[in-house]
């Protein structure tokens, strides 16, 4: 666990970061995939996938989550979700974005082992 405040504002700065790039990237794969079928249903889907992914990640993986998971499930599934988005990124032909959320996959692990169980007193 981080003890020094500075330390582990930083790393929830970066968690957070990559939260959003996450939603971001979930909503543009949904589009990109579900537009050839008609607008509005790319629409639906760029919409209703991210708020699906946030309700979840607000339920289990947030810092005041109401049933948080422990450090290590909450670590791979950071890491597994950032693999699985940025490899969707780079599939549907957004390259840079997709490998540098690939990238940010072991580092936001990292950080969600880090940070531990919440803000160091």
């Amino acid at each position: 666990m981080l003890r020094n405040p500075v330390v582990y504002w930083g790393v929830a700065s970066f968690a957070f970061a990559c939260e959003l790039a996450l939603a971001v990237g979930l909503g543009v794969v949904a589009w990109r995939l579900a537009h050839p079928s008609g607008v509005t249903i790319g629409i639906v889907a760029a919409v209703l996938v991210p708020t699906a992914f946030i309700g979840l990640w607000a339920v289990f993986m947030s810092p005041k989550a109401p049933r948080r998971l422990p450090a290590w499930p909450r670590a791979t599934i950071a890491g597994v979700a950032c693999v699985a988005v940025g490899s969707g990124l780079v599939a549907v032909g957004l390259h840079v974005p997709g490998i540098a959320l690939i990238v940010s996959g072991p580092l936001l692990s990292a950080g969600q082992v880090a940070m531990g169980s919440g803000h160091p007193d």
